[in-house]
């Protein structure tokens, strides 16, 4: 045999072998290959890929119930969301929101029936159901300012803080000057109705009034003029309560009642017309937006209503108790800065807080 046949023969050799090789680890391969699975195997270990892709509603937890023992009225929470406000007969009664423990009461001459804190947090305006407004230093109670008398105290503070709103059952809107207590404007109309809210928008340009007779009025917040009137309807239909949406766009008004029916009109500031009707089960007393705008909450004598605002569908009804199991009278709602925390204050004195978001 030569050479070149010997190389030949031992590259013919060499071939055959990597190709018995290659075949037999494709058998293998094929042996070894896992059969589909017609059933999932008993309790898989949770991988990322296995997690549901979408998170699961959240459900509302309650977390704490203070009773009071007097009727409360009204409720805030501070700006930096660490308090919140309660007002009751004679008192507001402020909590820290990590323990709820007591952390000061002011005191008042009469039931607290509205409350706002100043935007930096400093001052608590409370408007009373006798002797008008007070304005107080959140850090030791002290009063600050007095201003007007009369009975059914409303109040709503500007957004740069420097300006306060108030009302009263005479049916007129004040603005006043937070420094001294100067009074800057008094508005009505031709035979005012009780004035029964106000608030300021987050743009600081309107300020809008609720009234017993369901009118809301939209005034000019620099000179006083009226802008606009909003009218729930004919009848009894007292604007109980308002709140502009967070971008000013919106207004909601609790406590409408239109032909007898109850809802919480949403209403377009920039014209006026009605964008929403949400039925609700007996008569609103309170209304709040979250800081982010997506969703509404208004309480009533049937709990507490919590409305998504991308489709305005129900989320939540939330059903505060009293004392014998039966469904409280919420008389106001707040919603903390981050919008995750719920507080409600009921006829029979109870603040009730709920988480609602994650």
């Amino acid at each position: 045999m030569t050479r070149r046949k010997t190389v030949r023969e031992k590259w013919k050799r060499k071939g055959l072998a990597a190709a018995l090789l290659i075949a037999g680890l494709l058998l293998a391969a094929c042996q070894q290959a896992p059969e589909i699975e017609t059933e999932a195997p008993p309790d898989p270990t949770p991988t990322v890929e296995t997690q549901p892709t979408e998170e699961p509603p959240w459900e509302p937890m309650l977390l704490q119930t203070i009773r009071h023992g007097d009727r409360a009225h009204s409720v805030a929470f501070s700006p930096d969301g660490s308090q919140v406000a309660a007002g009751v007969y004679l008192e507001v009664r402020l909590y820290d929101l990590d323990d709820y423990s007591l952390v000061r009461s002011i005191e008042h001459r009469h039931g607290v029936e509205d409350l706002a804190f100043s935007p930096d947090g400093e001052m608590l305006a409370a408007g009373q159901g006798v002797y008008g407004v007070r304005l107080s230093n959140v850090d030791d109670g002290a009063a600050v300012l007095d201003l007007h008398g009369g009975y059914e105290g409303r109040v709503a503070f500007a957004p740069d803080g420097e300006t306060v709103i108030t009302g009263n059952r005479d049916g007129l809107v004040w603005k006043w000057r937070v420094e001294d207590g100067e009074q800057l404007g008094e508005w009505s109309v031709e035979d005012p109705e009780n004035t029964r809210a106000v608030a300021c928008s987050p743009t600081g340009d309107l300020v809008a009034s609720g009234h017993y007779d369901g009118s809301v009025y939209l005034w000019d917040a620099d000179d006083g003029a009226l802008r606009r009137t909003l009218a729930p309807g004919g009848g009894f239909a007292k604007a109980e309560a308002l709140a502009f949406s967070p971008d000013g766009e919106l207004l909601a008004v609790a406590g409408a009642v239109r032909d007898r029916d109850r809802v919480v009109a949403v209403w377009r500031a920039d014209d006026g017309s009605i964008h929403r009707e949400l039925e609700v089960g007996q008569d609103a007393n309170g209304v709040a937006f979250s800081p982010d705008g997506e969703f509404l909450a208004a309480g009533g004598n049937d709990g507490v209503y919590v409305w998504q605002t991308s489709d305005w569908a129900l989320l939540y009804l939330l059903e505060p108790l009293d004392d014998e199991g039966d469904v409280d009278w919420v008389q106001d709602v707040a919603l903390s800065p981050d919008g995750r925390l719920l507080a409600a204050v009921t006829w029979n004195g109870s603040l009730v807080l709920y988480q609602i978001q994650p």
